[in-house]
């Protein structure tokens, strides 16, 4: 073989290979197709969604993406994302027993005060029973030899304002579980044979006294409620931050990468609003709505970098109508968390699609996005909406949001959302 030959036949060679991995057509343009197809198919509304590569920080699909609409649950995830972002994934919660007056041979001489600082967990939810907590205060008095109260005893809410339900709720909103009301002070979540109590206070107060009766602790004097500060220098007393004087016993709640769980994976608007509540008081000394939505906004802005012109913050559960967000604004939210050091709280926080106990665990079965998406549902009446993350047939990760306002039946709109996930799980390129 001449020279001449031994070069051709090599360059022939090395041209094999190279060949047989010619780039094919670009898939990306026949998923937006399908996407809009399956849009176009599932009846009248009003859309916003965005898809998004997190490995390689191109959109894959847009559709009204800067549309602001309301997000029902979805507003969970900026509710839990600026708690987490504040307050860290180990903060608790404290409810503390303290006295106003002098212990003498077992006797309390004067008022119980039993203060609250927004603990949403003293129920049968993430403790062995709704009154765990309390039985567990009650036994630390009578370690400490306390018998007898000859004053009051006092539940103290001052901790949040007095506005116990949100802003908008409508009178059915109030009547039902969902929308308990939220107090410094939450006995059973603030529900009685499965209704919301008309005032959470002297609820869980009254609930107290009944512990403390059956351990043996007998208080002289009535049961009183207080909205205002009945103790001084009583400052923040989750985390251990500003705690009261010299309380007689303290109960911490579970850590927060545990409360934000709940309120994502089934959706509970107590805790959400907790939490809001929660956000407000840390960031400005004022535990209401108000503060909340103004404190969440902030957070998320400072800390994230999120652009929150499009983000309207009317509660932290999304039960609110005028709640606003954007998907583009919940994907920019996904992406940044993502790429956080709270990720690995954050992202076990969301349900799972055909698995575990949360919302989407009836939903995508028999499809590549079983046990692969993991996303927030959402829906109030003539709203629907779905955002979180997943992967790819190749791996590669995917954030996503769908969010549907005016329909005329939700159901549709599951489907829809059922299929674009099942959809982004075959895709790969």
């Amino acid at each position: 073989m001449n020279l001449r030959s031994f070069f051709a036949a090599l360059l022939f060679a090395v041209a094999l290979p190279q060949s047989s991995h010619a780039v094919g057509p670009d898939p990306v343009p026949t998923l937006q197709r399908e996407l809009q197809a399956l849009v176009n198919g599932a009846g009248s509304g009003r859309y916003g969604m965005l898809v998004v590569s997190l490995d390689r920080g191109d959109t894959l699909f847009a559709l009204g993406a800067d549309r602001p609409l309301a997000p029902a649950s979805n507003m969970k995830l900026f509710t839990t994302a600026a708690a987490l972002l504040l307050l860290g994934p180990e903060f608790r919660y404290s409810t503390y027993l303290l006295a106003d007056g002098e212990v003498r041979d077992g006797v309390l001489e004067g008022d119980l005060i039993l203060y609250g600082t927004g603990d949403p967990t003293l129920s049968g939810r993430l403790l062995p029973s709704a009154n765990s907590a309390f039985e567990a205060l009650a036994d630390s008095l009578r370690a400490a030899g306390i018998r007898e109260v000859r004053g009051s005893l006092v539940g103290d809410g001052s901790f949040f304002d007095a506005e116990w339900t949100g802003p908008e709720w409508t009178a059915s909103h109030r009547a039902a579980a969902y929308g308990a009301p939220v107090g410094a002070l939450a006995y059973a979540e603030n529900l009685a044979g499965g209704r919301p109590v008309s005032d959470p206070l002297r609820y869980t107060v009254a609930a107290f006294r009944e512990t403390l009766a059956r351990r043996g602790i007998r208080v002289v004097g009535g049961t009183r409620t207080v909205t205002q500060p009945s103790v001084s220098r009583v400052g923040f007393a989750g985390a251990q931050r500003n705690a009261p004087p010299r309380p007689l016993a303290v109960h911490l709640s579970p850590p927060l990468r545990d409360i934000i769980r709940v309120t994502n994976q089934v959706s509970h608007n107590g805790f959400a609003e907790a939490l809001l509540k929660t956000v407000g008081r840390v960031a400005s000394g004022t535990g209401s709505f108000a503060e909340g939505c103004r404190a969440t906004r902030v957070v998320l802005a400072q800390t994230l970098g999120l652009d929150t012109a499009r983000l309207g913050v009317t509660d932290g559960s999304g039960l609110s109508r005028s709640n606003r967000v954007t998907a583009g604004t919940t994907v920019q939210l996904l992406t940044a968390m993502a790429r956080s050091n709270l990720a690995p709280v954050w992202e076990e926080s969301l349900p799972v699609a055909s698995g575990g106990a949360g919302s989407l665990r009836n939903r995508m079965g028999g499809t590549s996005a079983a046990g692969n998406l993991r996303a927030k549902t959402g829906t109030i009446r003539s709203v629907s909406s779905l955002s979180g993350y997943v992967r790819t047939a190749d791996g590669e990760r995917l954030a996503f949001s769908i969010v549907a306002n005016d329909l005329p039946d939700e159901a549709r709109a599951k489907r829809l959302e059922d299929q674009i996930g099942a959809r982004l799980a075959r895709f790969r390129r």
